[in-house]
């Protein structure tokens, strides 16, 4: 049990934890002199083309993460019982991210950009029907008024406390 949570917190670290300290990094070194970057993270070369290409290898890492993510979550009682399925996890992001293998690049070159590219149109139109759903301003008031509504059910403190001061009385 104990090994499971560090295993997980481990594969949290590698698969979340380093990418996104790592794309912090990309982000702010234009704008950041060299000084706050710690030595083993700073690029060795700042030259625009690198700095493209490693936004562009992290950009493709978490466009392929978030569909393993979201791939586990929607077979997570199936995937359970999958014996060292969090090391498993573990040795995959590192093998994603990894600049030797570029297992991410492999990743979306051969499934994910294909597989995007062909239905294209069809996600734009689904994506643009439920922005435009999300925009109007009365499915939010909606939404917030059946919030209250529920809210408002709800008993107040002093009448959890009152009835169960009465309780102890009894």
């Amino acid at each position: 049990m104990i090994l499971n949570a560090g295993l997980e917190l481990l594969s949290a670290a590698v698969g979340v934890g380093f990418p996104v300290y790592k794309t912090f990094l990309l982000l702010e070194l234009p704008t950041k002199t060299k000084r706050f970057i710690p030595v083993p993270f700073q690029s060795k070369d700042l030259e625009q083309e690198k700095y493209e290409k490693e936004k562009r290898q992290l950009l493709i890492y978490w466009s392929v993460y978030g569909c393993i993510t979201a791939i586990e979550r929607s077979f997570s009682s199936v995937l359970r019982w999958i014996p060292f399925l969090t090391p498993i996890k573990i040795v995959l992001w590192i093998w994603l991210l990894h600049p030797k293998t570029l297992g991410a690049e492999y990743i979306y070159e051969e499934y994910l950009k294909p597989f995007l590219t062909q239905y294209k149109t069809p996600i734009h139109k689904f994506l643009g029907a439920v922005g435009s759903k999300l925009s109007d301003d009365s499915l939010i008031t909606k939404g917030w008024n059946i919030i209250r509504a529920f809210l408002s059910k709800l008993p107040a403190a002093e009448e959890v406390t009152d009835k169960s001061s009465d309780s102890k009385k009894d």
